[in-house]
């Protein structure tokens, strides 16, 4: 998929943050990792790679079925689409997909094959905070969000949720 059309979901909303959920849908139905899936565009991975295929599994077999996950699947969904886009844009962003692929998504990868849930998820927190800080993305209101008013299943595909308050 082509990083236009894998960060239309955001580029096609003017309230991005705000309104980006419906759009999101349809650009996420493949199992969607926005952040992963863009650094592996950029660097020319094929979608199926290894590091993306262990991620999505890691999040669909020990994130989504453990309530302790919400807001962590919560803040991927707020940030990714968003920093997706931005590093798409980045006039450097084939220096930092190298450099976070490196320096993040091996290392979790690495961290999921030895059965260190805690250490993958903070290595890929990390990840998400550092460009998430790099580009301005918000991601302080998603622990507002009540978890009884969204399903845990649907999270962790990069889809924007609506603002609750």
């Amino acid at each position: 998929m082509a990083l236009k059309d894998y960060c239309e979901a955001y580029r096609s909303n003017t309230y991005a943050i705000e309104n980006m959920y419906e759009n999101s849908k349809s650009h996420t139905s493949n199992g969607g990792c926005y952040l992963t899936t863009v650094m592996c565009t950029i660097l020319g991975y094929p979608d199926n790679n290894y590091y993306l295929e262990t991620l999505r599994q890691f999040r669909d077999t020990v994130l989504k079925p453990d309530p302790k996950y919400f807001y962590l699947l919560l803040m991927y969904d707020i940030a990714g689409p968003a920093i997706a886009y931005n590093l798409s844009l980045d006039e450097n962003r084939e220096k930092i997909a190298k450099f976070m692929f490196s320096n993040y998504i091996i290392k979790a990868v690495n961290a999921i094959e030895e059965n260190k849930t805690s250490e993958a998820t903070n290595i890929y927190v990390a990840m998400t905070k550092s460009l998430a800080r790099r580009y301005s993305v918000d991601t302080k209101y998603f622990t507002e969000i009540n978890p009884e008013e969204i399903d845990i299943t649907t999270l962790g595909h990069g889809r924007t949720r609506k603002k609750v308050y």
